[in-house]
């Protein structure tokens, strides 16, 4: 029997469940623009479940560390990379898997002057992505020593943050 934990489930607003999709390791979700493919991270790599089929492809995507992820209206797709040489997020068109543009510098937070545009750094932050009807991304880390929201242009500039205090404070 597959784990529970190898599965999306899908419910109705009533509670019941209408569909169940087994999936590698899922992790963030990511629906795309008019609900017919789910990206999911699996396993290690990035997954696109078609809604009404169940059926999942692996994307041939430049990522090493999936975390977080979102689509914005065009439907490109928005993916943080965890892997310590990159913590920026990726953008890639997901239909043919080519990289779009990087956002957010590579490395995360560095030692000395704060620098807006660096990322977690952190292995137990989490990452969320999403992308607002304005067209704007919301970059959400969630940090034992400090919480940040950041927004940024969905061309990779950077706008600004909102810094929160730490669990302890």
């Amino acid at each position: 029997e597959r784990l529970r934990s190898e599965r999306i489930e899908v419910y109705d607003g009533a509670g019941a469940r209408v569909a169940e999709w087994p999936l590698e390791r899922p992790g963030s979700l990511a629906l795309a623009p008019g609900g017919k493919t789910l990206y999911a991270v699996s396993g290690g790599g990035v997954a696109a479940l078609d809604t009404a089929s169940g059926e999942a492809i692996r994307l041939a995507l430049d990522v090493r560390r999936p975390d977080g992820l979102a689509c914005d209206g065009a439907g490109l797709l928005y993916v943080f990379d965890r892997d310590p040489e990159r913590l920026n997020i990726r953008v890639f068109d997901p239909r043919s898997g080519a990289p779009v543009r990087t956002i957010g510098a590579p490395g995360g937070h560095r030692a000395g002057p704060w620098e807006p545009t660096r990322l977690t750094t952190g292995p137990h932050v989490a990452v969320a992505l999403a992308v607002d009807a304005d067209g704007r991304l919301w970059v959400v880390e969630n940090d034992f020593a400090g919480k940040r929201i950041s927004r940024w242009t969905t061309d990779g500039r950077f706008e600004k943050e909102f810094l929160g205090n730490p669990r302890y404070g």
